[in-house]
């Protein structure tokens, strides 16, 4: 029987790039903090922030690691996530289409796609990059789930439960990528799928393929 052909969406960071290490490399040298990746998404506590992160004011933050992540210091710096690129090739041989879904800002679209043709060259193209926005850095914010649909997406890799759980409820095959993030250990809906491993990941979509 033929195999069946996926639409897969992929985030970036920290999906393919191991962008949080890096953006807390270059925030702690700039701002003299001491941030952990257990503060990366923690913004449950307000009056924290002015200690953590030198700001109690989200536009404050979310420009500085928008301006870091803009920057040739960044994009030299991060390293790809283990086994994405031999994998996203594997499934690319085998035909499916494959789409890189961030929630990175429009302001950085030239910045993304020197990155992730430097890495993960002949993957992915301008017109299969989409920003949504996650932190309203251009006042323009979209949904993955939205973007997934209008792209008729089979399946996704996602980091961020927020994501995540977005779209498995409207019916897309969710992969939650989990090799011991602190931000995806809590409130992730039963419907995704927990993976430790890009290796993982390719076995899954495989399978899926076949079916």
């Amino acid at each position: 029987m033929p195999e069946r052909i996926l639409r897969i969406g992929v985030d970036i960071d920290d999906a393919l790039f191991q962008s949080a290490h890096r953006s807390i490399e270059l925030y702690n040298k700039a701002h003299g903090t001491d941030l952990s990746l257990e503060d990366w998404y923690d913004f449950s506590d307000k009056a924290t922030w002015a200690t953590k992160w030198k700001s109690d004011d989200m536009s404050v933050l979310v420009n500085r690691v928008v301006g870091d992540m803009a920057g040739d210091a960044f994009n030299q710096g991060v390293l790809p996530i283990e086994g994405a690129k031999e994998q996203l090739h594997h499934l690319q041989s085998r035909g499916h289409q494959l789409f890189a879904v961030t929630g990175r800002s429009e302001a950085i679209r030239t910045q993304t796609l020197a990155l992730l043709d430097t890495q993960y060259h002949g993957v992915f193209h301008k017109d299969t990059l989409f920003c949504v926005d996650h932190f309203e850095h251009d006042g323009r914010r979209a949904s993955k789930a939205d973007v997934a649909l209008d792209l008729e997406l089979t399946h996704f890799v996602e980091d961020l439960p927020a994501h995540a759980n977005e779209l498995a409820r409207v019916g897309i095959a969710t992969l939650l990528f989990d090799p011991g993030y602190p931000w995806n250990q809590k409130g992730v809906d039963k419907a995704v799928i927990r993976m430790p491993s890009w290796q993982e990941i390719g076995a899954f979509l495989d399978a899926e393929a076949s079916r």
